[in-house]
């Protein structure tokens, strides 16, 4: 009787796995764990990229930390097919090119 309630439960627990949304699914041995959340990367992009607008009003060291994530993101974008990582490495390269103009401007 506790090994059929066990094994009930097993498969519910089993089945229940795939109704969850990607970011809180349990990361599996040999899965990547970018896998288990794949649109934090995007979440980064599109934060860092709403910054170019306000680019002027930043301060030196808000600049350098939005080089720094723009540095740390871009291995997870060359990770994406090639239609994509033309687009998004595209655009964060001159996001951070930007910043990279807005400091130095600050530095004169």
């Amino acid at each position: 009787m506790k090994r059929r309630l066990l094994l009930v439960f097993m498969f519910l627990a089993a089945a229940a796995i795939p109704a969850l949304p990607a970011w809180q699914r349990p990361c599996f041995a040999g899965q990547p764990a970018a896998a288990a959340a794949p649109d934090d990367w995007k979440k980064e992009f599109d934060d860092i990229c709403s910054k170019t607008e306000v680019a002027a009003t930043l301060s030196k060291e808000e600049l350098k930390t939005l080089m720094d994530r723009c540095d740390r993101l871009m291995p997870k974008i060359e990770q994406l097919d090639e239609s994509q990582r033309k687009v998004y490495s595209g655009r964060l390269k001159r996001a951070r090119d930007f910043f990279f103009f807005m400091l130095e401007t600050k530095n004169k």
